[in-house]
C-alpha cells in the first residue's frame, strides 16, 4: 500500500494486518504471475495498492451499502430466510491546502454486520442460531506536499478498530 510492505503470512486471520476502507483506494493492481525478488516474501499473489490523495478542488463523498434479510429468498437447506443484516456507512473529502503544492485526504468508514450461524441436524434441540455481531471502523488520513517538480512528499495515516462478539 503506498509503496509500503505489509505481508500477510497466515491466511485465514486478520489480527495486526491494516484495513482501509473501500472509499480511500484510489486504485489496486492484483498480480498473480510470477515476480521479481523486489516484490518477494509472497508465496501466491500480491496487490498493489494507492490510497487516494487531495486535488486542486475540494470533492468528498458519501455513500452506504445496506443489506437485509427481508429482500433474500429461504435457504435451501434451512428452509427458512436465514438472518442476515449488514450496514456500511463510507465518507471522504480532501482539497488544496496550497494550490498545486498541498493537499489533504480523508476517509471514515463504519461498518456494522450481525452474523447468524445456523445448525442444522437430525436433532432440532441442537438447531439454534448463535448470533454474533463484527463492527468495523476505519480511517485514513493523508497530507501530500509537492516541494519541487522532482520531489513529492506525504504521509499518511490510519486508524482501524475491530469488535467481533457473539452472543
Amino acid at each position: 500500500i503506498d509503496g509500503q510492505q505489509i505481508t500477510h503470512l497466515i491466511p485465514g486471520t486478520v489480527q495486526n494486518q491494516p484495513s482501509y476502507g473501500m472509499d480511500a483506494i484510489a486504485e489496486f493492481v492484483p498480480v498473480t504471475n510470477r515476480f521479481d525478488a523486489s516484490q518477494g516474501r509472497s508465496a501466491g499473489m500480491l496487490a498493489n495498492a494507492i490510497t487516494k490523495s487531495g486535488t486542486n478542488n475540494f470533492a468528498g463523498s458519501l455513500s452506504g451499502f445496506f443489506r437485509h434479510d427481508r429482500f433474500n429468498a429461504a435457504d435451501f437447506i434451512q428452509h427458512r430466510v436465514l438472518p442476515y443484516s449488514n450496514q456500511q456507512v463510507s465518507a471522504t473529502f480532501g482539497g488544496p491546502i496550497v494550490r498545486d503544492r498541498a493537499h489533504f485526504f480523508g476517509n471514515y468508514e463504519i461498518e456494522r454486520e450481525p452474523r447468524t450461524v445456523t445448525f442444522s441436524s437430525a436433532f432440532p434441540s441442537f438447531n439454534i442460531d448463535q448470533a454474533a455481531l463484527n463492527r468495523q471502523r476505519k480511517a485514513v488520513v493523508r497530507l501530500d506536499l509537492q516541494l519541487s517538480p522532482q520531489v513529492h512528499w506525504y504521509a499518511r495515516d490510519r486508524k482501524s478498530t475491530r469488535l467481533n462478539s457473539s452472543h
